[in-house]
């Protein structure tokens, strides 16, 4: 789902069709892989003390950052996308305290200053030769990167990318209802 903050005056039509895609999906699509990758985070962290620092790289509308929150409430979250935040969201909402805007290709943030960095469905959103760049920055950032996403799912598109010889395979099982058949591309991917 995009970011609400993608195009504010969407016309009628497109509110409905969003909120149509969030009633009947959506949500429960978040709440699931969400758990899944608290589950992955809470292994992967086992024998860490305190908070863990997670960026969370094309948030949208923040729901898995939150939604891994709600299952393993450890993660001290920096969320980035690349719109504007209009200042009265952030003063009306406190959730939104953890959002800051980014260019899409540098992060703002000391080398190894995260635990990890999150990608969730936003790479198939990047420029084919933007992907690569964006997944070294995130590497640039974070000791750990996550990724994922469903770019095997268009007609004709590879399941990987030049991106997969970063990362060893950790394969998230996901509903048939999600990738259509059992052997859906839909992957994590985590490199240390």
């Amino acid at each position: 789902m995009s970011s609400p903050l993608a195009r504010p005056n969407k016309r009628w039509i497109e509110r409905a069709i969003v909120r149509l895609h969030r009633d009947m999906s959506h949500d429960r699509r978040v709440r699931s892989l969400s758990g899944e990758i608290a589950g992955e985070l809470s292994r992967r962290f086992s024998g860490t003390e305190g908070t863990i620092a997670g960026v969370d790289i094309g948030c949208g509308d923040m729901g898995i950052a939150e939604g891994i929150s709600s299952f393993w409430p450890r993660v001290e979250w920096e969320c980035l996308d690349i719109y504007e935040l209009p200042v009265e969201r952030e003063k009306l909402d406190p959730r939104w305290q953890k959002y800051r805007r980014f260019d899409g290709q540098r992060i703002d943030r000391l080398d190894k200053s995260a635990d990890f960095a999150l990608f969730t469905d936003v790479l198939h959103h990047v420029p084919e030769d933007g992907r690569l760049p964006l997944l070294k920055e995130a590497a640039r950032v974070a000791n750990t990167v996550i990724v994922k996403d469903h770019l095997g799912m268009e007609r004709g598109a590879p399941c990987s990318g030049p991106w997969t010889s970063l990362a060893a395979g950790v394969w998230v099982s996901v509903p048939r209802r999600w990738a259509g058949s059992p052997s859906g591309s839909y992957a994590t991917s985590a490199a240390s």
